[in-house]
């Protein structure tokens, strides 16, 4: 009932709802196009960001270029734990220390994907022009040990620069991780009939060095500019906004209005 109420009050303002709906189209214009007098031209705005990518490969400590026994599967799982891991607080400070920046205007993701498909930099970290900060996003797959580091900054190579530091970040603290779990790790000790040779002692650290994990860099770091034209999503929702905003002073106004006619009468 009170909808109908307001629907038939707005459209006895139908002049004052029309004037609110033109105002409204010409903010979603304003929005969308920047538009020139002298002389007379219209385009669409464009909106440009930075996108970095980096990459990391999960190795072991003997590489697997070296070796035909590596366990694939097992140092892709690991891949996706040093994604994760590369979320942490250490991580963060060691950026916004190496590009000299506050880390609350970092934003760290990570996740996993299903296939290596799509796995680039434009598409893998949300946009700069979406988030307003520094994005870096660690991407690994289930089936590589590889693990993409996709960057986003105002520029191109702001956002290599952004990658590069994550790169770097991310080594170093896995290798003092790995140094840590080194030094933490008890001396073993060997039993049985015969005395331990030359070539057990050899073979044991080749399965050693199988099982621990290294990380190593593949390529360097690459940034490049992108050019997007504006999005039609906020202008709409922001015309909308204003058209429910101004058909809510309207009726207000017709409240008013309508008060005072009430209270003459009554005088």
């Amino acid at each position: 009932m009170d909808l109908a109420r307001f629907l038939g009050r707005l459209w006895a303002r139908r002049l004052l709802v029309a004037v609110a709906a033109g105002l409204s189209c010409a903010t979603v214009v304003v929005m969308t196009y920047s538009i020139s007098v002298l002389p007379p031209d219209i385009d669409t705005k464009q909106t440009s960001f930075g996108v970095g990518s980096a990459e990391l490969l999960v190795d072991s400590e003997q590489s697997l270029l070296d070796t035909l026994d590596a366990d694939v599967p097992s140092l892709a799982s690991r891949a996706a734990l040093v994604a994760a891991s590369a979320r942490s607080p250490a991580v963060r400070n060691r950026i916004a220390r190496a590009l000299e920046i506050r880390p609350t205007a970092l934003s760290l993701v990570a996740f996993t994907q299903t296939s290596d498909a799509g796995a680039n930099a434009e598409t893998a970290a949300p946009s700069f022009e979406e988030t307003g900060i520094l994005t870096v996003s660690f991407v690994s797959t289930r089936d590589s040990p590889v693990v993409t580091i996709a960057s986003s900054a105002p520029t191109g190579e702001a956002a290599r620069r952004l990658a590069q530091a994550a790169q770097v970040a991310v080594l170093e603290f896995g290798r003092e991780r790995a140094r840590d779990a080194v030094r933490n790790q008890p001396q073993l000790t060997f039993s049985g009939e015969r005395p331990l040779t030359a070539e057990d002692r050899d073979e044991a650290r080749k399965l050693a060095r199988l099982r621990r994990v290294a990380l190593r860099e593949l390529g360097a770091p690459s940034g490049e500019d992108v050019v997007r034209s504006q999005s039609l999503t906020r202008p709409a929702v922001t015309g909308i906004f204003c058209f429910g905003v101004l058909c809510v002073l309207i009726l207000v106004l017709d409240m008013l209005l309508l008060m005072r006619r009430t209270t003459a009468r009554a005088g």
